[in-house]
């Protein structure tokens, strides 16, 4: 059996408040893999839901959830990893939707020294934010970066194509340190 097939089964057996908004996130990936009669009512069913759950302000959108643990980690949970889900999620059903931009920015702001709260945190944001990026920055840049270190002049990068680029300067601590 399809996986939208058994995720379209398996969602008429529960209820919404028997589900994580998690468990919807997920279930609105496996319900846009594929076709069968009803996919489009479930889908906006669920997505209605969702969007009745989400707190948002001009610029950002994010999910707030409790399992009653009072923030003590007990469970593998987080608001931030909520939002990277339903990210995704809404990318597969809706990419236009402003949300989607939302939930991005909001992502981001909660970043602390370039990471989040735990490992598990920065794997689902990551791939939540790499699916935003491949599908809202579609055009190739073009363009050359100069780089400077103070008033001295370090190079610059060309660039082209969209692929990922390792600085190799050569940086001599002499020139650094002066």
């Amino acid at each position: 059996m399809s996986s939208h097939m058994e995720a379209s089964k398996f969602f008429k057996r529960s209820a919404f408040d028997k589900l994580s908004l998690e468990a919807l996130g997920w279930l609105l990936v496996a319900l846009s893999s594929g076709e069968n009669s009803n996919k489009h009512q479930t889908i906006e069913i669920i997505y209605k839901h969702l969007k009745d759950k989400v707190s948002e302000t001009g610029e950002t959108a994010n999910f707030i959830t409790s399992y009653g643990d009072d923030d003590q980690s007990v469970m593998l949970h987080s608001n931030q990893r909520t939002d990277a889900i339903l990210l995704e999620s809404f990318l597969y059903i809706d990419p236009e939707s402003t949300l989607c931009t939302k939930l991005c920015k909001s992502l981001q702001a909660h970043k602390v020294k370039g990471a989040w709260k735990s490992t598990q945190e920065n794997c689902f944001v990551l791939i939540a934010l790499e699916k935003y990026f491949h599908m809202k920055e579609k055009d190739t840049p073009e363009f050359v970066a100069n780089i400077w270190l103070d008033n001295d002049y370090c190079g610059q990068h060309e660039y082209k194509v969209q692929h990922p680029w390792y600085p190799q300067l050569p940086l001599l601590p002499s020139r650094i340190l002066g």
